[in-house]
């Protein structure tokens, strides 16, 4: 075997390993009797078990414990092989190999019975001693082995329990026990992280095996794994920023009394000359890392009321432009204004603004995967309006509302990542809907859905603006969307700026403008044998 190919056999290895992260956590529950004991009963036990192995010293007390949770994984009929060989190579890297080096009378007194090396003689560093034989001792050997036990023990119950209990169930089961909301939030999404990590391996793994042909140098090899190790972390960031905006969109901190203070000067009314207008923008700029330009100089303002689109090209600024309008992100320069107060970072952290704020405005993410991080779609639907301050019974209310609205009943005990992505879409419009927002900010909402589900939320949003009443702020870039809403467009350029604002027959009428701003292009058609050109933009409603 050569040493390309032994390389190529490690990253493949290395990459199937990383996709057991998807096996465990995303794998179906396994059927058995334990499956239908209640979910709070494990929890006790497991806690119990690890409880227990952790605070005792006596070898046959860990042995018990392993020979007990042997004996429920066999009567369980638990698929044994697979359970133990997992829990085995935790253990034997995070318990033993970790503990290992605690053994050895460098950091434990005792005589030595398995030596590794003699020095020349002893030595005294500060108050260190370090002796002439170095080895392990027996004392430390029975540490290794009893931390080597605990784990084993504490992995064991974990992994039998994830086996026989769904995490939805886990979390929500801790929500009951009185758990702090942040503990079981973390736990939740360091779960869905791993599950996100597990699938972008997955993806790599197989775009690899799909495009390899066996001719890889070292530098091709080394520029691939660096390549797809920056994106890892890349996508990870910028993931973890995204969920961090969702909470914050949906009111996270205000039910916790996280943000009681003194309202700050900075809230109050300031003559914007936005008196009318529910969001009002004024030469804003923003510039990501300080050099790379998204807004420029952008002055734009919403009335109650209003249905609009602000269409461009991809990466023209339009997602964000409605973080700043969601008051997410904050201009570089240039000034924010919600019914005539500034929105600011210092403001926003006045208690009654901020709810006012939060409550006021929704917005809906372009990806959802970033908008659901809780338990189950009926826990996604009641966070926002328990942040906001409302009844149990309030929530509930509104949730059962909304899910008959969207038809989505069905899916209430079903978690987020077991949806497909129009019921995510609706989720996540859902899960904003619950706040009774009066502005809606919808980011590319029709982005990657299939017909039905696009059409769908065309009719949504026209009942929600004309039945309901909500001013609707939407992006695209998709122009017989615009048509289909008959919303009111403004513009962006592929050079970040508003380029125009007008009514839809206006700007879907004006070639010279779409063609500038690339949202239409001369596409080749063949119609009856003959070859033509002629303009079109390519999009779900587009028609010949």
């Amino acid at each position: 075997m050569t040493a390309k190919t032994a390389r190529l056999n490690f990253i493949d290895r290395g990459l199937e390993s990383l996709q057991e992260i998807k096996n465990i956590i995303g794998a179906p529950l396994e059927d058995s009797p334990l499956r239908r004991l209640q979910p709070a009963i494990k929890i006790i036990c497991a806690f119990s078990i690890i409880f227990l192995a952790g605070i005792t010293n006596r070898p046959s007390v860990l042995l018990l414990l392993a020979g007990f949770l042997f004996c429920l994984a066999l009567a369980g009929r638990l698929n044994l092989s697979g359970l133990y060989r997992r829990v085995f190579v935790i253990t034997f890297f995070f318990g033993f190999l970790l503990s290992l080096p605690g053994a050895i009378n460098l950091f434990v007194e005792g005589n030595v019975v398995i030596r590794l090396f003699s020095l020349k003689g002893s030595y005294d560093f500060w108050i260190y001693h370090i002796p002439q034989e170095i080895g392990f001792t027996a004392q430390g050997i029975e540490r290794v082995s009893l931390l080597t036990m605990r784990v084993f023990n504490s992995v064991t119950s974990v992994f039998i329990l994830l086996r026989t209990t769904s995490f939805e169930e886990i979390m929500l089961t801790l929500k009951k026990f009185k758990i702090p909301l942040p503990f079981v939030m973390i736990l939740m999404l360091s779960y869905r992280y791993l599950l996100v990590f597990a699938r972008v391996v997955e993806d790599f793994y197989l775009a690899k095996k799909a495009r390899f042909l066996g001719r890889l140098d070292s530098t091709m090899l080394e520029n691939w794994l660096s390549g797809r190790i920056h994106f890892l972390f890349k996508k990870t960031m910028v993931t973890g920023e995204e969920v961090t905006y969702a909470m914050k969109a949906r009111g996270s901190g205000l039910a916790s009394g996280r943000h009681k203070g003194k309202a700050v000067q900075s809230c109050e009314s300031t003559s914007s000359g936005f008196a009318t207008t529910y969001i009002g923008l004024e030469k804003v700029n923003y510039s990501y890392n300080g050099n790379m330009p998204a807004l420029i100089d952008i002055s734009f303002t919403i009335d109650k009321g209003e249905r609009i689109a602000i269409i461009g090209a991809n990466g023209s600024g339009k997602s964000t432009l409605l973080k700043i309008m969601a008051g997410l992100l904050y201009p570089c320069s240039g000034r924010v204004f919600f019914k005539d107060k500034e929105v600011t970072e210092d403001s926003l952290k006045d208690p009654v603004f901020l709810k006012d704020f939060r409550s006021a405005v929704g917005y809906v993410f372009q990806d959802p995967d970033v908008q659901l991080f809780s338990a189950n779609v009926y826990e996604e639907l009641i966070y926002g309006p328990l942040q906001l301050g409302l009844s149990k019974d309030e929530a509930h209310e509104r949730a059962e509302e909304i899910m008959e609205i969207l038809e989505i009943k069905a899916l209430q005990d079903r978690p987020p990542y077991m949806l497909s992505g129009g019921e995510k879409k609706k989720v996540a419009i859902g899960s904003v809907l619950t706040m009774n927002p009066e502005i809606l900010l919808l980011d590319e909402p029709t982005s990657g859905l299939d017909p039905r589900t696009q059409c769908f939320l065309v009719e949504l949003i026209l009942y929600l603006n004309t039945e309901a009443k909500k001013t609707i702020v939407l992006t695209t870039h998709d122009l017989s969307l615009v048509e289909e809403l008959g919303a009111k467009v403004a513009v962006l350029s592929e050079e970040h700026s508003i380029e125009k604002v007008g009514s839809y027959e206006e700007i879907l009428s004006d070639e010279a403008l779409l063609l500038k701003v690339n949202l239409i292009h001369e596409h080749l058609h063949c119609h009856g044998g003959v070859l033509h050109r002629h303009l079109h933009s390519h999009s779900f409603f587009h028609k010949h």
